[in-house]
């Protein structure tokens, strides 16, 4: 396979890195600058896979994205300033996504802990001070309305949020921070050891779930099913995870994901979770009525209703 590396702006540290480990990977690897493209854009033609290297943001790289999908040619972003700042084993779990996207054999995640679960059935989340699992989705603009809903529910609420937001592996750390400009709930990325708390919001990496360990500590997962990969069918995936591990689980549709919501929603139903969907006229990008039409018999509600609800389930 020829990975080409197409570099937005100035070479950074970050695409070096990510070359070398793509040569000891065995694959073959091409560096590509933006004026190389602007001067022959058949210079990604020969390429079987498209790491963007976004070093500038003045470059308009409208035109290479447009070749690269009329030529079926799969592209991975990478925010060069952003991963050029990780710490060693933040980076590492940003390279082991990057390099997942390429290939699923690229299975770089260590051997996982033996997880010993509390008993034979659903595990008992009153064991952990938790009432009820929440699971947050979004879409565009996500990172603008997640904040406030934690916000609306507030630190001192029985529950647990799972945040499955649809963004790109590399800037799930970003999601974090931009979370956390709220205080109510502390949003943590989910990684092995991290602890199943009262008051958290758990943020999901693309394509992850996890199990849970008898110390309440959590392993995480990769998500697997027969098929095409959409985040649509990753979230329809990780409510049926969490649900047989937690017995229950409820499902919270926000701005950007009501339409990819419907595998989902019919998990949800499955097991009389509850399902609560932000009003369209609330949402950052108001849906068309066509995306809503499968989720016409659930009650809109603005962000600060559907805290209050969320809240409800934890009193």
């Amino acid at each position: 396979m020829l990975v080409g590396l197409l570099h937005i702006g100035q070479r950074q540290k970050s695409a070096q890195f990510i070359t070398q480990q793509l040569q000891d990977l065995g694959y073959k690897s091409k560096d590509i600058d933006w004026l190389d493209f602007i001067h022959n854009s058949d210079v990604l033609k020969p390429l079987d896979y498209v790491i963007i290297n976004l070093g500038s943001e003045d470059a308009d790289i409208d035109a290479a994205l447009d070749y690269l999908s009329e030529h079926e040619i799969p592209m991975v972003f990478n925010d060069a300033y952003l991963t050029n700042s990780l710490k060693t084993d933040e980076q590492q779990r940003w390279l082991r996504h990057l390099l997942n996207k390429i290939s699923d054999v690229n299975d770089l995640l260590p051997e996982a802990p033996k997880v010993v679960q509390l008993d034979d059935g659903p595990i008992r989340l009153k064991d952990f001070d938790i009432e009820a699992v929440w699971i947050v989705s979004a879409g565009l603009g996500g990172p603008q309305a997640i904040p406030s809903l934690l916000e609306a529910i507030g630190k001192k609420a029985a529950v647990c949020c799972i945040i499955a937001q649809e963004v790109e592996a590399e800037f799930v750390l970003m999601l974090e921070k931009q979370l956390n400009r709220q205080t109510a709930i502390q949003a943590i990325t989910v990684a092995n050891g991290v602890s199943l708390k009262q008051g958290q919001a758990l943020i999901m990496p693309p394509a992850s779930g996890f199990t849970l360990n008898s110390d309440g500590s959590v392993t995480t997962t990769e998500l697997r099913y027969e098929g095409h990969r959409t985040f649509g069918r990753d979230l329809a995936t990780l409510c049926e995870q969490l649900q047989t591990m937690f017995g229950m689980v409820h499902l919270a549709i926000l701005t950007g994901m009501h339409q990819a919501s419907k595998a989902a929603v019919e998990v949800i139903n499955k097991h009389n979770g509850q399902v609560l969907v932000q009003s369209p006229d609330s949402c950052i990008v108001e849906p068309k009525a066509t995306e809503v039409q499968h989720l016409k018999n659930f009650e809109f509600l603005n962000l600060s209703e559907i805290g209050q609800r969320i809240q409800a389930t934890g009193a």
